[in-house]
């Protein structure tokens, strides 16, 4: 179906992210993420105080946390990185490991340059000291993420519950018996409605029987993969059409009230640029399983509820 809905853009509103892969350079570590965490201190807009951070957001009648989680770890060996179809290792810390048909991929910062740090392959105070220690830092990160998100999370008493990444909601993070987050368990058992996600070229809505490309997501939490990023490359070949009725490429608008979150997605627009909406889903509340329910099905395997419960 075709919308003419128009563009409504607010000069005042502020930008809210997470880093990825290609923000600590793709093949690397060192390309200047951290440049973009300190420009939320020089911008009256873009907001990405940390790698992981969450915002409380009180509307009129309703209350919204927001959690955003940096899965950068999962493109380490640890995390599963490993040879892409195309020869590629979705590794960040292969560093000159990388052999591309140009050669050798060198993981070294041109510096030392204003603002840029020092040169090499050292990040300085703001990440891995080197190549070697590259691994453990993206590893420590998620564990700490992990602690994180088991303290945030249960104290939440917002009427919506949404995590913010960058790897679609059905690439588990962290370790069986470990910090380990399955979102499509993980979520529904903590009450998380909504996981906002990118890193495929394409949009998916991930809720109920449908798509099954990685199993049912029918108890509660909804996942989607908005689309807008990937380049001059989609992961849908053959599938985009000239008159943009695909889901190749394409951005979503979210419409949020107390007892809905209403998604509407939009394709690329093809050549003549169509406003071309693909798809409408509703998003309803979750509601959060008690502590006893989530720790039986395994989800805290370092206690962290039960040392919650007990904190004063």
């Amino acid at each position: 179906m075709e919308a003419s809905v128009p563009w409504r853009f607010d000069k005042k509103l502020e930008w809210w992210g997470v880093l990825g892969n290609h923000d600590y350079g793709g093949m690397c570590y060192v390309k200047g993420w951290d440049q973009q965490v300190l420009y939320t201190w020089d911008s009256t807009k873009w907001v990405m105080p940390g790698q992981y951070w969450m915002r409380s957001v009180q509307y009129k009648n309703m209350k919204m946390d927001i959690f955003f989680v940096d899965g950068s770890w999962k493109d380490t060996k640890d995390g599963g990185g490993g040879l892409g179809p195309t020869g590629f290792k979705h590794n960040i810390c292969q560093g000159e490991e990388a052999k591309t048909a140009t050669g050798i991929l060198v993981c070294k910062k041109p510096g030392p340059l204003p603002g840029y740090g020092p040169g090499g392959d050292t990040c300085g105070d703001t990440g891995p000291s080197s190549g070697g220690q590259c691994e453990n830092w993206f590893k420590a990160l998620w564990d700490a993420e992990y602690k994180w998100l088991m303290d945030k999370v249960p104290k939440s008493d917002a009427d919506w519950q949404i995590v913010v990444t960058h790897y679609p909601g059905h690439d588990a993070l962290g370790h069986a018996g470990k910090g380990y987050v399955d979102w499509m368990t993980w979520g529904p058992l903590m009450g998380i409605d909504l996981i906002i996600t990118g890193h495929k070229h394409y949009q998916r809505i991930y809720k109920g029987k449908f798509p099954p490309e990685f199993g049912n997501w029918d108890k509660g939490t909804v996942s989607v993969i908005t689309g807008g990023g990937g380049g001059i490359t989609s992961d849908n070949p053959g599938r985009i059409s000239r008159d943009g009725h695909d889901d190749s490429y394409g951005f979503m608008e979210f419409h949020a009230t107390l007892h809905e979150i209403n998604i509407t997605t939009y394709s690329h627009g093809g050549i003549h640029g169509a406003m071309v909406a693909r798809n409408s889903t509703i998003v309803t509340p979750v509601t959060k399983k008690p502590d006893d329910e989530i720790i039986k099905a395994g989800l805290d395997p370092l206690n962290l509820l039960k040392r919650r419960e007990i904190t004063v």
